[in-house]
């Protein structure tokens, strides 16, 4: 990471820029919080850990431009904000310069530090992005296993496991996708409507055992399932009626 930033600090000592004349800038002018806003954003992505993610832009303290042989430069003075800081300080300052090439507009920037941040936050991310990237290679393997059902290449029996095993949201994502194959999306309606069946009847199952009165509070509490309450109705509504005929 160090020798990154001291790397980036090498192009900018010998790209030839630093005999043009520097002008200073409005902090607020549009192109400089642009440049700032693609500092932040291309430092968020450098850290392995992925800690840099939380850092954000507190404030854009100076700014001054300069236009150089080969690049349009912008030299900025920088807050930024992030809980993690090594120095537990909730912002500090850092010099960068942000760095348009004058022929084809690529961009990149320069830092002369590079933020600090504590080694526990380093560690709880580290480990964060091992399991994100398992995730996704979970995924990966999933999407490739439905895609072979679909196609007829895999047992219905385990495909229609697998379909089980997902949760709703990703369920409803796949319905909803008219791009993915019609088998698919089937199985995946077959696996919502059985999961409501199962739902209803767990539902049920522990509503039978409910008084009157804890029915009656289910059915008129609105942060309650919509399924629930309106069972919980029904199941109140039949033992009135019951206790109607008896009397």
């Amino acid at each position: 990471m160090r020798h990154y930033g001291l790397l980036l600090g090498c192009l900018t000592l010998t790209h030839g820029d630093d005999a043009a004349p520097k002008i200073q800038a409005s902090v607020h002018a549009p192109a400089v919080v642009e440049a700032a806003e693609f500092v932040v954003e291309e430092l968020s992505k450098l850290s392995d850990s992925g800690v840099y993610e939380t850092l954000t832009l507190a404030q854009i303290v100076s700014a001054q431009t300069q236009r150089g042989v080969f690049h349009e430069n912008t030299f900025l003075t920088l807050e930024l904000a992030s809980p993690h800081f090594l120095s537990r300080n909730a912002t500090e300052r850092f010099e960068v310069i942000d760095m348009v090439r004058t022929d084809d507009k690529s961009r990149s920037f320069a830092i002369d530090t590079f933020p600090e941040m504590s080694e526990e936050s380093i560690e709880e991310f580290s480990i964060r992005n091992v399991e994100r990237r398992r995730a996704l290679r979970e995924q990966a393997f999933e999407e490739l296993e439905l895609d072979a059902c679909a196609a007829g290449l895999c047992d219905d029996s385990d495909d229609a496991a697998s379909y089980l095993e997902r949760s709703s949201s990703s369920l409803l994502e796949e319905l909803k996708d008219s791009s993915q194959y019609p088998d698919r999306r089937r199985r995946a309606q077959d696996a919502l409507e059985r999961r409501a069946k199962e739902d209803r009847m767990r539902h049920l199952v522990d509503l039978h055992a409910r008084s009157s009165y804890e029915l009656d509070q289910i059915a008129s509490n609105e942060n309650d399932f919509a399924v629930r309450r309106a069972l919980a109705k029904q199941l109140l509504d039949e033992r009135l009626a019951l206790e109607d005929k008896k009397g």
